[in-house]
């Protein structure tokens, strides 16, 4: 079976998924293994850095809970923390110690015997409180001599801290730390000069000794390397078997639901989809199932209703008198429609009222499809009824409106134009109930609309009052009757075709026969259109007389 695109898309998403998860495995293990060379080098100098961190910076430790400790056969401790008493989240009390500064000096003292430091404590307004450095009294105010103001500002300014600095000509570390409660700093300064060399020499040697560790780690990282990397391969062609075996597993249903669609879709109503994943792919199958019982279902009901409007549309058109009925008088006429649905609403009518009068009818009932069929057989049947009852034009709409008007829940309406043509005389009364102009030819000239202002259509008001008119026809003059379905159809531009375009091509055809010109119409109609689908009825009737 050709594998599909939910196929690919399984199979490479479950191939990525498995190599980035194998990618952060590996990337985690040279992590690990590089954190850990790194930790040996972090060591190695860290351990050789240790004799100098004790020389330099052991002075100064810079923690805020510790203002100072000196690490030594003896421990010096200055602490004037003031630690608050709690109870019941309220303040209670406060607790603090301290020192009597001749106790203090004392203490300085013996300290700078026991450990080579000197020391001092200096105030905000850079003044010594007490100091056992020979360069530094106390009650001494701090200069720019002593010590560079930029020192000075950071001892004071700053909470710990460490610099290496220049005094007299030789190098100095100072540390210092802020006390906590009064604004007193607790200064040691070591001179660096024979504090470093056995440091120096130290480092050296743990140096020494990390290089060695580091060659040694170097061999155990390319043995784990070829470890992991051997367990990558394997877990990686695993997937890949695994991800093609899962990838057909989800897929394969789809792909039966895709056949099934196709061979639905070549017509085949009955065929059934036959899954049991026992999951959402199988309700999906009893649901497609389901929807094409519908869909045949619908489609018995839909070939039903077509065959019932087929031969509803025989029906009308059997309905519609044919052109060649006039030869046998000399009359020559010729009629076009064109339904916009199965069925319309237009019709148009031709007869004889006696030997010396014919009926011409033509008219476009509101609406489309089967109910304005209705309505327009109704109209047909009215009119031709009125007519040959010996009724003028007038009196056949004012009867043929009423009718039609009672019991009209839906408010339908029909344009008509009827008309009698005497053919001794060559006049034609007509009526136009709301309808287009007529469109007449005479003594030889050009086609021009007859422009009587038009009555009510039939059925829009119940005390309609209908006006009669009078044209007088000689040989060779040409009548033109037509719905809005010809003026009014539309190109894919949304232009109309309009009563110009009409009149042009009538124009064109000059004194041709009826049906000559009907079927220039209907090509110009078609050319206009250019396969937009139609909107509306068209009917056309023509008579040269």
């Amino acid at each position: 079976m050709k594998k599909g695109i939910i196929y690919r898309k399984t199979l490479r998403h479950f191939l990525f998924g498995s190599m980035m998860a194998a990618a952060s495995v590996s990337i985690a293990a040279f992590l690990c293994i590089a954190v850990m060379r790194g930790s040996i080098i972090d060591v190695g100098q860290r351990l050789g850095m240790m004799a100098a961190q004790d020389s330099r910076e052991a002075l100064a430790e810079q923690r805020t809970d510790l203002m100072l400790r000196i690490v030594s056969n003896k421990a010096l401790i200055i602490d004037l923390k003031l630690t608050l008493i709690y109870m019941d989240d309220e303040t209670r009390g406060a607790v603090g110690a301290g020192m009597a500064l001749d106790a203090l000096e004392g203490r300085l003292l013996e300290a700078g015997i026991e450990t080579g430091l000197s020391s001092f404590i200096i105030n905000d307004m850079r003044e010594v409180v007490v100091s056992n450095w020979f360069l530094i009294g106390s009650g001494d105010k701090i200069t720019n001599d002593i010590l560079p103001d930029e020192t000075v500002d950071n001892i004071l300014n700053k909470i710990s801290g460490m610099e290496r600095v220049l005094i007299n000509g030789e190098v100095f570390f100072i540390a210092y730390h802020q006390l906590n409660i009064l604004p007193w700093s607790v200064v040691f300064a070591l001179n660096a000069e024979g504090a470093t060399a056995p440091v120096v020499e130290r480092e050296r040697r743990i140096i020494d000794m990390t290089n060695d560790a580091l060659k040694d780690m170097d061999r155990l990282i390319w043995i784990i390397i070829g470890i992991f990397g051997t367990v990558l391969l394997i877990i990686l062609a695993w997937n890949i078997a695994l991800a093609g075996r899962l990838a057909v597993r989800l897929t394969q249903p789809i792909h039966e639901l895709i056949q099934g669609a196709g061979i639905i879709g070549s017509g085949n109503m009955d065929y059934r989809l036959e899954v049991n994943t026992g999951d959402e792919i199988e309700t999906l199958a009893k649901t497609f199932n389901g929807m094409i019982d519908n869909i045949k279902q619908i489609t018995m009901e839909k070939e039903h209703i077509s065959t019932e409007l087929s031969v509803a549309a025989k029906i009308q058109a059997d309905m519609l008198p044919r052109a060649g009925s006039m030869n046998k008088h000399k009359i020559n006429l010729f009629t076009a429609i064109r339904p916009a649905k199965e069925v319309g609403g237009d019709f148009y009518d031709f007869f004889m009222i006696n030997e010396e009068t014919l009926a011409v009818v033509i008219a476009d009932v509101s609406g489309k499809g089967v109910p304005a069929a209705l309505f327009m057989a109704i109209t047909k049947t009215l009119i031709k009824n009125g007519a040959m009852s010996g009724l003028p034009p007038k009196l056949v709409f004012e009867k043929v409106n009423v009718a039609l008007y009672e019991n009209n829940d839906m408010g339908m309406f029909a344009t008509v134009i009827m008309g009698y043509y005497h053919l001794p005389s060559g006049r034609f009364n007509f009526v136009n109930g709301g309808h287009n102009h007529p469109l007449i030819r005479q003594a030889g000239g050009e086609f021009n609309y007859v422009c009587n202002k038009p009555s009510p259509a039939l059925a829009a008001f119940d005390t309609a009052v209908y006006e009669e008119h009078e044209i007088v026809f000689s040989t060779e003059d040409t009548l033109i009757l037509y719905t809005d379905g010809v003026t009014e159809a539309i190109n894919p531009a949304i232009e109309m075709f309009s009563e110009v375009r009409l009149r042009n091509v009538a124009n064109k055809c000059g004194d041709a026969d009826p049906d000559f010109i009907i079927n220039e119409i209907m090509n110009e109609l078609n050319n206009f259109a250019d396969g937009e689908e139609q909107a509306d009825d068209i009917t056309l009737l023509v008579i040269k007389f």
